[in-house]
């Protein structure tokens, strides 16, 4: 059984002093730590020991563990100690029981190596000894800087606690998924300097899964499109310096303009103060939506091109076997034209007025969505989700919220405030989808309509 304590290496920042307990029971040195009781937290139990056994109140000053040291007592307990960084405020206006309290001593920062009974302590001592030095330089304020060398993600620490080190940076994202994300840099080196960065921690390049990579850099490629696009620089330069266990890896993209010579020294350029230019940003985030690229889960999504024609056609006579057989006439699933139905993506593809995407999944395409300017013109709609299909086995996984969603914001983007869908009036699965939605049926066929394939249209209004 493993038994948990906790306890903090505890700072007076007044008298830039470290405080150790003497215990007269074992005739040692240590920092102060204790149990863990019952229904508390580890973060509680370090400052409620530290303030038992030292006599003064404290509080943590980083809501993390630097460090779990494991040991096994002499008496066979095994032991993993959880130690946090505390402030000193003062002695303790609390009753503390005799039992519980140990002897204080102040000790400077150099002798506090000396003093400490255990070599797993020194050595513990040794690897924080210069953060713990600039907390004191810095009068008790944490920066990225100190959270690194105490091994602590400053990323991650800001995330968790509230932006507490970085702001509010929602202002500055333009793009993110479970995998990766794109922001505005704060202090930039050219005006739409963006960083690209993975969500969970990679030392560099090479750690990376080839599909996430392969993912990065395809989105990069495209960002380097809508930067030349929305800020009209000649061209964008790419980089990465990750090096380190807790680096989230990113890469950067540094706009060069007409002006700026070409070379390396784009890589240097002073860094700026970011000025917020809030119609850029909307148009970024606009450009990213209608790009080519964008991620859904592990999947992309990208527009279609003539070369996926071929499969799309092969993938839609999967799909209506899967999906309309005792639905359709068998003697049209039978009579399915490849190549006439390959003819008609590559129209889609063709006409301005329409967006035909795939998604693919190791370059496999296992679903399609075609929105824009009805086919077929409905009352006074403007746009419609015209075609949009998914193989059967990947139905049921939250894909075809997220590319409904897709689409409802790219419509959203041209002005209109509604437009519909269509779908065959007996296919009740589909019909739950899009009541799911939110669809309001505004339309039911009769069953002789449409050549005998009547259908249900769902208006959605923005």
């Amino acid at each position: 059984m493993i038994v948990k304590k906790a306890g903090t290496i505890l700072l007076n920042l007044q008298t830039k002093k470290i405080g150790l307990v003497y215990r007269d029971s074992e005739k040692d040195y240590t920092f102060p730590k204790g149990h863990l009781e019952a229904g508390e937290t580890l973060e509680k139990c370090a400052v409620r020991e530290t303030e038992e056994e030292t006599l003064r109140a404290n509080h943590l000053l980083i809501n993390k563990e630097i460090c779990i040291n494991t040991y096994t007592t002499p008496s066979g307990e095994n032991v993993e100690n959880y130690m946090y960084i505390a402030i000193d405020d003062g002695p303790t206006s609390k009753k503390i029981d005799l039992k519980d309290q140990e002897n204080l001593k102040w000790i400077s920062l150099n002798d506090v190596e000396n003093i400490l009974s255990y070599d797993n302590l020194k050595e513990f001592w040794n690897k924080i000894k210069s953060p713990i030095k600039d907390i004191f330089k810095n009068n008790g304020n944490i920066s990225p800087a100190i959270l690194t060398d105490l091994g602590i993600c400053p990323t991650c620490y800001d995330k968790e606690n509230n932006n507490c080190l970085y702001g509010n940076v929602s202002d500055r994202l333009l793009f993110e998924n479970n995998e990766f994300e794109c922001f505005l840099v704060d202090n930039p080196r050219a005006d739409g300097h963006v960083i690209i960065s993975t969500k969970k921690h990679y030392k560099d390049m090479m750690e990376i899964p080839d599909d996430l990579c392969s993912k990065i850099f395809i989105f990069a490629k495209n960002m380097m499109n809508v930067l030349k696009e929305v800020y009209y620089c000649e061209s964008v330069y790419l980089c990465t310096m990750c090096d380190g266990l807790m680096n989230h890896f990113h890469i950067q993209l540094i706009p060069r303009y007409d002006f700026e010579k070409r070379g390396s020294k784009n890589f240097v350029k002073p860094r700026k103060e970011y000025v917020e230019d809030k119609e850029k940003i909307n148009n970024l985030r606009n450009s990213i939506k209608s790009t080519n690229l964008n991620f859904i889960n592990n999947l992309i999504i990208r527009k279609a091109t003539y070369s996926d024609c071929k499969e799309l056609s092969y993938l839609k006579r999967e799909i209506w076997e899967t999906t309309y057989r005792g639905i359709y006439p068998d003697a049209k699933l039978d009579s399915y034209d490849y190549l006439k139905n390959e003819e008609k993506f590559k129209n889609y593809i063709d006409n301005p007025n329409q967006q035909l995407y795939v998604v693919t999944d190791n370059n496999v395409i296992i679903a399609y969505i075609e929105f824009g300017k009805p086919f077929r013109p409905f009352e006074n709609y403007e746009q419609e989700i015209g075609l949009f299909y998914i193989r059967k086995d990947y139905q049921g996984s939250g894909l075809g919220k997220k590319l409904f969603d897709f689409a409802y914001e790219y419509i959203k983007i041209t002005g209109v405030d509604k437009f519909f869908i269509s779908c065959h009036k007996y296919n009740f699965n589909a019909q739950k989808f899009y009541e799911k939605m939110g669809g309001k049926i505004v339309k039911v066929d009769d069953d002789m309509a449409n050549n005998g394939l009547p259908q249900v249209k769902y208006e959605y209004k923005i």
